[in-house]
């Protein structure tokens, strides 16, 4: 899919043109990309051409491109092709790559951080993957792995883990009945299988999750940094930060320590889905004996999708990132207040409360929730069974004649439902509702109150819609 939509760069028809921006947004990916052929949509719900109309509220899965980002890639597009009438397509590859990596620093405010590579990667499984099977080779022997159950982090994950490892052990963040576990107990458990990995000789790759799924922050990045520094030829971290909800600072604080970093701009960020990276700080780059500019000559396939998703995510980092800090915390800490409370008190949700996220650096915006998990109930309490949660959170997405028109004619994009354990006999699953950066530029623009007024409109929506009769869509 990814080569043959390449090939459409080629083209000079104007026509064509507007054709292979909108497959290219969705090539160089994997089976998750494809368009459903009916709706248009990836099976994230997303398309590859703006929808204004439809409230993005559900970043912790993946945003729709919005009309910035896209007129940002389709500037790329358009110089893209124009350097391919001269210029093969792996020196236009490998300039636009490098101009994206130096970018992406740049906005980090890492770009002084001399050493430091950038792996530009298909996704954030992709970019686990690459991190695990450098370290295994640097190494010559199998990882242990140890990381969060595959409902918080990611389904195709461990699977890419388990690639480079001997064994994986996987810590729960949540009980049973979706009620998380303390940070403690977490670190508990996580401290004691490295302990005994290394007892028998094994080398660690610690998983660090910031944050995950539904919004938890585990094992404490205190505890990572012990076990760094009490095996320093033992265990390896990696900060899975898919979501990109860190600040500038709790990012280079990472690389401080030589933890490798995965960011994706398709989660907080909004750009469109699968644009991962993975940052190396130069002593772990040199110890793997990777350099992405050695790579980019011709190991790296030519992806153009990639660039063009990445570009529309840096469209919308760098919005954000032009905001004082004081405003971005304004708007989360007003849409975190609002939303909790909201969810807290309306008989129809049952809440899922996250602990403190506790990176030591409490001047950040970054510290502030920004994902809200909830399980939706009948009207009598009894909560929803998986399947009519998935059913709702479609339905929320399309205008619904049933309800009043103030409601019925809002669509909003939920995160998309997690498994969550057992609630009263019933398996259940968790809706989530997510603030993002590009709500906080929006809010710069239109004012907070719009802003935190769409995701209680979601919520007023959804309320409605439990009060029928959840007969299918």
């Amino acid at each position: 899919m990814g080569e043959a939509a390449d090939t459409l760069l080629f083209r000079p028809a104007r026509s064509a043109r507007l054709a292979e921006l909108r497959q290219l947004l969705v090539a160089g990916g994997d089976e998750r990309t494809r368009l459903n052929p009916d709706s248009g949509r990836n099976r994230y719900g997303c398309s590859p051409l703006p929808d204004p109309e439809l409230v993005a509220l559900g970043s912790c899965t993946a945003s729709t491109i919005s009309t910035a980002g896209h007129a940002a890639a389709a500037e790329l597009h358009q110089r893209i092709w124009l350097a391919l009438q001269e210029e093969e397509p792996t020196q236009v590859h490998a300039r636009e790559s490098f101009r994206i990596r130096q970018k992406l620093l740049e906005l980090c405010g890492l770009d002084d951080v001399a050493g430091l590579e950038v792996v530009l990667a298909a996704s954030g499984t992709d970019a686990h993957r690459q991190a695990a099977r450098r370290l295994r080779h640097a190494l010559g022997m199998p990882l242990h792995i140890l990381t969060l159950n595959a409902e918080e982090t990611g389904s195709e994950i461990p699977a890419a883990l388990a690639e480079a490892a001997s064994e994986i052990d996987y810590v729960p963040l949540r009980h049973p009945d979706g009620a998380p576990r303390t940070p403690e107990e977490i670190d508990a458990d996580f401290s004691r299988l490295a302990s005994q990995a290394i007892t028998r000789e094994q080398t660690v790759l610690l998983v660090l999750t910031d944050v995950s799924k539904t919004g938890l922050l585990a094992p404490s990045p205190a505890l990572a940094t012990e076990l760094r520094l009490n095996y320093p030829h033992h265990c390896e971290v990696l900060v899975d930060a898919s979501q990109f909800r860190i600040s500038s600072d709790t990012l280079r604080g990472y690389l401080e320590q030589d933890f490798m970093v995965v960011l994706t701009g398709s989660k907080f960020i909004g750009g469109p889905s699968f644009s991962g990276a993975l940052l190396l700080p130069a002593c772990v780059s040199q110890w793997l004996g990777y350099s992405e500019s050695a790579a980019e000559v011709g190991v790296t396939p030519v992806n153009f999708g990639l660039l063009l998703r990445w570009q529309a995510a840096l469209e919308e980092l760098e919005a954000f990132r032009s905001l004082p800090v004081a405003q971005i915390r304004q708007f989360l800490r007003a849409f975190s207040d609002r939303v909790r409370q909201r969810l807290e008190t309306d008989p129809q949700f049952a809440y899922l409360p996250v602990n403190g996220l506790q990176r030591g650096n409490s001047d950040c915006w970054d510290e502030l929730q920004t994902i809200f998990s909830f399980v939706p109930l009948h009207p009598d309490g009894r909560p929803l069974d998986r399947a009519a949660t998935a059913r709702l959170h479609q339905r929320l997405q399309l205008v619904d004649a049933e309800l009043p028109a103030t409601l019925g004619g809002l669509r909003f994009q939920l995160g998309q439902p997690v498994n969550c354990g057992v609630r009263q006999g019933v398996p259940v699953s968790a809706l989530r509702l997510c603030s993002s950066a590009r709500m906080v530029v929006e809010a710069h623009q239109h004012g907070l109150d719009a802003s935190i007024g769409q995701a209680l409109s979601a919520l007023d929506k959804l309320s409605a819609i439990l009060k029928l009769d959840m007969r299918p869509i």
